[in-house]
């Protein structure tokens, strides 16, 4: 009798391991949020009244932004004669900001906690620097497949010196799913 409740526990075991290791896959690839995908849309800068248009695309955890409007931190700390060039020199910039994202129990919107890192580029042999932050919470509604966030160039450093008369920037960036 113990003999055959012992087999019929490993078998019953055996099974539920079987039956789990055999479970669906189907929704492997749905668990994307849904703010994935790509987007086009402005940025605006509200402290220089400039308005830049943008695309940008989004993974689960982070918002890459391609061609970020560098200028209006250069000509904030730059001589105005020499900013284009600057910009020149810099180039194209992708900047990626990290999210987390939480959607709300009607599953209308998505919140979104960004945690922007430095941006770390050079301009010939020179390090450049921008540090930013972000204080507001982010935006994506579901219905109309816009995504709206908001964050700060709070600091610039060039070839390791603070820049000290740099008084930051905000962006404001209005997208809209493709």
């Amino acid at each position: 009798m113990k003999k055959l409740s012992f087999n019929l526990l490993a078998g019953t075991l055996l099974l539920c391991a079987t039956a789990f290791s055999f479970s669906s896959c189907d929704n492997d690839d749905k668990n994307d949020t849904p703010l994935v995908g790509s987007y086009t849309g402005k940025m605006i800068n509200s402290d220089v009244k400039d308005t830049i248009n943008v695309s940008a695309s989004a993974t689960n955890t982070v918002i890459t932004t391609n061609k970020f409007p560098m200028k209006a931190i250069v000509a904030s700390v730059a001589e105005q004669s020499k900013v284009d060039s600057i910009v020149k020199a810099i180039g194209n910039v992708t900047y990626e900001i990290k999210y987390t994202g939480t959607t709300d129990a009607k599953n209308t919107s998505v919140s979104l906690l960004l945690v922007p890192d430095t941006y770390k580029g050079t301009i010939g042999s020179k390090k450049l620097e921008v540090t930013f932050k972000a204080d507001q919470k982010g935006t994506y509604t579901i219905s109309t497949k816009k995504l709206e966030f908001e964050f700060e160039a709070s600091a610039v450093s060039f070839d390791g010196k603070p820049i000290t008369t740099f008084k930051g920037l905000t962006y404001k960036a209005e997208l809209t799913k493709k």
